[in-house]
Order: structure tokens, then C-alpha cells, then sequence
């Protein structure tokens, strides 16, 4: 390897202390900062105030690609860094001029705002007790309906009581004259409504009959349609 030394006898650039100073306060990006000292060497190291300089020959000294020394180029131009004259380009010496990225001013609102919303923020205080109370959830729930529901299972329906009369009146009025009519609602004739009226119940979905048919006489002679007659006399 090269062993390499610096030495003024090798050339070297006057640079004054308050340009030197200036760049170091400077809020500049690497590439900035690079594209700044180029411009520099090519133009204090050969005692120019300005020379005219390609991208491609920063690119060369700086090791940057020519795309982003022409951005980093414009950048420093724009905030007054750089100066330029045609084709040519140059340190602005009027450090005054130079422009910082972040604006100085805008400190201040930012400060404001952040203690704006800190204050604004203001936790309500409770206790577990307080907590636990409205994790609760206190509302009846309701039952399921629609789709849901549908594998639900029924409520159980009331049976209502057996009205003897109105079957008895109901049979006196289907046998006519063919069988002796039922004047009386005795236990015999009770025992057979009773296990006429089961048999004719319509069960639920799980199988167990909890109301008997309609009472009237004409559901008596609709539930007694296709069904052996039980004689009551």
C-alpha cells in the first residue's frame, strides 16, 4: 500500500477562518457537505473566485453519483452556499446570505403545540371498584332470534283444560242415530276423552305432546277424520 502524505508543497488552498467556521455551523447534508468541498478545491486550489465545473467532475472527487451531486448542487445554490454565474460556479463569501435548512422561527410554535396537547391531556382517575363497575355489563340479554335461533329449543306450551260438554255434544252430534247418545260426562267417559284427546295432541320437536286439539265440535269432527271411533255410551 501507498504510503501517502499531505503537504503544503503539494499544493494547498487560502481559506479564511470565518468561511471555514461558517461551514462548520452549517446544517449541511453529507452530500451537501462533500459537493461544497469540491467546489472549493476546484476553485480556492487554483486561486479562483469560480470555474466552471460538471457534475461529472465532482462525481469524480466526491465518489457520488453525477444524479445526486446536480440535486445536492441545486440545494446548495438555492440556499445561497453557492453562487452562480452561467456555466460557472462558486462559494458564496457572504456568510450572512447562507440559508439553514430549519427554519429557527418554527422552534418556538412546535414547543407550543407539544405543551398544548400535554396539558390537554388530563386522565380521569378511578379506582379498581369504579373500573370493575363499568366493565360490567348490567343490560338484560336478549333472547336469540332469526337464524340463530332456530336450533333453539321451544318453550313449553300450556295445556289447556278438557271441555267434556263441548265432546259430548260434539260425539251426540256425529253417531246421530246409529249409537245412543251420551247425556252424562261420567269417569268412564272422562278416562276415554282423555286418552282420545292425547292421542290426537300434536307434538313439539322433542316428541311430547303439550296441547290437546281445538274443542270445538267441528275440531272434534276434523281430529276424529281417518281415526277408529272410541264409543263413549
Amino acid at each position: 500500500m501507498e504510503h501517502r502524505v499531505a503537504d503544503t508543497d503539494d499544493g494547498f488552498m487560502r481559506i479564511a477562518n470565518e468561511l471555514t467556521d461558517s461551514i462548520l455551523m452549517a446544517d449541511l447534508t453529507a452530500r451537501q457537505l462533500k459537493v461544497m468541498l469540491a467546489v472549493m478545491r476546484k476553485t480556492y486550489g487554483f486561486n479562483k473566485a469560480m470555474d466552471r465545473l460538471t457534475n461529472t467532475q465532482i462525481a469524480a472527487i466526491t465518489g457520488i453519483h453525477h444524479t445526486h451531486v446536480c440535486a445536492a448542487k441545486r440545494q446548495l445554490i438555492e440556499r445561497n452556499f453557492l453562487v452562480s454565474d452561467g456555466m460557472k460556479i462558486g462559494v458564496n463569501k457572504i456568510v450572512s446570505q447562507w440559508v439553514s435548512q430549519v427554519s429557527k422561527p418554527l422552534a418556538k410554535p412546535a414547543k407550543e403545540t407539544l405543551a398544548k396537547s400535554a396539558n390537554s391531556h388530563k386522565p380521569t382517575q378511578l379506582n379498581t371498584k369504579d373500573i370493575i363497575q363499568k366493565t360490567i355489563n348490567t343490560n338484560t340479554p336478549l333472547p336469540p332470534t332469526g337464524e340463530s335461533a332456530k336450533g333453539e329449543k321451544p318453550s313449553k306450551r300450556k295445556s289447556n283444560p278438557i271441555q267434556y260438554d263441548n265432546y259430548l255434544n260434539a260425539y251426540n252430534e256425529a253417531v246421530g242415530d246409529r249409537l245412543p247418545h251420551a247425556v252424562e260426562a261420567n269417569d268412564e267417559r272422562k278416562r276415554k276423552l282423555a286418552a282420545l284427546v292425547k292421542s290426537l295432541a300434536t307434538p313439539n320437536l322433542c316428541g311430547k305432546n303439550h296441547s290437546a286439539p281445538d274443542q270445538s265440535p267441528d275440531g272434534f269432527h276434523a281430529a276424529r277424520t281417518g281415526l277408529p271411533a272410541i264409543p263413549l255410551g
